[in-house]
């Protein structure tokens, strides 16, 4: 039964970088990409035992939670961040300033036509 199992993940590997190996062993030539292949599936080893390691932490630590101070300002009710007002004079975003006469001599000259 292992052993049909690890054929069976060696044998997604094998399918799931088919345009990888392929491209090996079109440039570099059939031993590379044999020689390449082992070091597919110790990628997906190490990827899977990270994700392993990454789920045991989240399911030994918990859920993240917000601070202490979030948590509080939620208590009284604040529905935004950072609570405090807004001036009507901050909320207003200003103009863009208007093109300086250099830069519109030289939009002229870098837009027209040489007779």
């Amino acid at each position: 039964m292992v052993l049909f199992v690890a054929a069976a993940c060696i044998a997604v590997v094998l399918v799931n970088n088919a345009p990888e190996l392929a491209f090996f062993s079109r440039e570099r030539g059939v031993l590379f990409a044999a020689v390449s292949f082992p070091l597919d599936v110790l990628y997906y080893l190490v990827s899977g035992i990270g994700i392993v390691f990454g789920w045991i932490a989240r399911q030994a630590v918990g859920e993240p939670t917000p601070g202490a101070v979030v948590e509080a300002f939620t208590e009284m009710g604040a529905k935004r961040w950072p609570p405090v007002p807004v001036s009507a004079r901050a909320a207003v975003r200003p103009r863009a300033s208007l093109p300086t006469l250099p830069w519109l001599i030289m939009l002229q000259l870098t837009t027209r036509r040489i007779r």
